[in-house]
């Protein structure tokens, strides 16, 4: 568990798929860079099957190029019916840890168990410096009970659906954020 106050300061950006979190996701992300802040880290993505059957999701990398699978149906299932892949993780972690202004990382039910990216969380929050400012964590609403455990209380946040004077006030504080911390 981290300190009541960590070193970054982070967003949270709660909702399901079915209520357009990856949509606002990258709304978030296009705002904040039209406000010149760098983002980095990564957003996840099904890959394959279908939107709600998906063969895979690969992490993308945000300001670069890459992507790499981070689960798939291929290899002994941990958690239901997926396996993972420690090395995608860890190639995750240094897109995390890259300077940004904002750092943006979606979680789900694996980090809940303390897997996944959640290493990455606590270190990217416990990290100062680096050209890191503010980490923006989008979570599935289950998910919000271990974080609130865990983490300090966040900055800022945003449950969907939303309002759009709401996602702009988000925004606003997600930059108020970024430009204050040194």
């Amino acid at each position: 568990m981290l300190s009541a106050t960590s070193r970054i300061p982070w967003a949270a950006l709660v909702g399901r798929r079915e209520q357009g979190r990856s949509t606002i996701t990258e709304q978030v992300i296009a705002r904040l860079r039209g406000k010149g802040l760098r983002v980095g880290g990564f957003v996840q993505r099904p890959v394959g099957g279908g939107p709600d059957a998906p063969d895979a999701y690969e992490a993308v990398q945000l300001g670069g190029e890459a992507r790499v699978i981070v689960a798939s149906h291929r290899g002994e299932p941990e958690i239901c019916d997926w396996a993972f892949d420690a090395e995608a993780f860890r190639r995750c972690r240094s897109w995390v840890l890259a300077a940004a202004d904002v750092v943006v990382m979606e979680l789900g039910p694996l980090e809940a168990s303390g897997k996944g990216h959640w290493p990455a969380v606590l270190e990217l929050l416990e990290a100062a410096g680096g050209g890191r400012k503010v980490a923006l964590l989008t979570l599935r609403p289950q998910i919000v009970a271990r974080v609130g455990l865990e983490l300090p209380d966040p900055s800022a946040g945003l449950e969907l659906p939303a309002e759009p004077p709401e996602l702009d006030d988000f925004v606003e504080a997600i930059a108020a954020l970024a430009h204050t911390i040194e």
